[in-house]
């Protein structure tokens, strides 16, 4: 599935992505919806396209609650999205396994 357009150089086939809805989903504005693996990524004149393969969350991780896990430079970065359709940026391992450790405890996993 194609998305995230101008990411990062840094992005690297089998990373893993936190997913989260800025666009079309109004009840879930700004929350973490799943996961995605990195399956390809292709370089392109002036941006880079990332494909990958998600695992939906039955519950998403709300705004508030993501907050709790980000450094304040990833909350300023987090705060206001860029006006694209998508964009990128990378958090703290710690960050990453605190958000992930709150959908665990959701009592969910995937769809």
């Amino acid at each position: 599935m194609p998305s995230i357009f101008n990411a990062p150089k840094i992005i690297s086939k089998s990373d893993t992505m936190l997913l989260c809805c800025w666009g079309g989903y109004e009840e879930c504005w700004g929350d973490i919806c799943g996961l995605g693996t990195v399956t390809y990524k292709e370089e392109q004149a002036e941006k880079t396209i990332v494909y990958y393969d998600y695992e939906l969350w039955l519950q998403p991780i709300r705004r508030a609650a993501i907050y709790d896990c980000l450094t304040e430079e990833e909350r300023r970065k987090f705060k206001v999205p860029h006006y694209k359709a998508n964009w990128l940026f990378e958090i703290e391992p710690t960050s990453f396994q605190c958000i992930v450790n709150k959908a665990k405890s959701t009592g969910d996993k995937s769809k």
